[in-house]
């Protein structure tokens, strides 16, 4: 990651992916996030919905706060792509799926 700009409310920064890198799942508390391409091809997953968006260089993205994401690098290339978060403090937190739960629907209601 190199950082642009960064001040109290407003965060700038590009990113870049490694062939077939996942990023991490986060959000931010308090502060929008808009995904630039500028390199390559990403995904963002946008998690509770399962939604799926491709970009390509030129596109972009807007993901509202407390989103649960992810950027994805589809191709056998480096991927890069550029960042600005705003207005507000800027944060990142890890999101850790929760695993081995059963995916049955619970029955009883005691």
């Amino acid at each position: 990651m190199s950082v642009i700009l960064q001040s109290d409310d407003v965060k700038v920064s590009t990113h870049k992916l490694e062939p077939k890198e996942i990023g991490k799942q986060h959000f931010h508390s308090f502060v929008e996030e808009i995904i630039f391409c500028l390199i390559g091809r990403i995904e963002v997953k946008l998690f509770f919905r399962d939604i799926l968006v491709s970009l390509v260089p030129g596109e972009s993205l807007s993901i509202e706060k407390t989103r649960i994401h992810s950027v994805i690098n589809l191709i056998a290339s480096i991927s890069k792509y550029l960042i600005v978060q705003g207005v507000g403090k800027y944060d990142f937190i890890d999101h850790i799926p929760l695993t081995g739960l059963s995916k049955k629907p619970r029955t009883d209601r005691n």
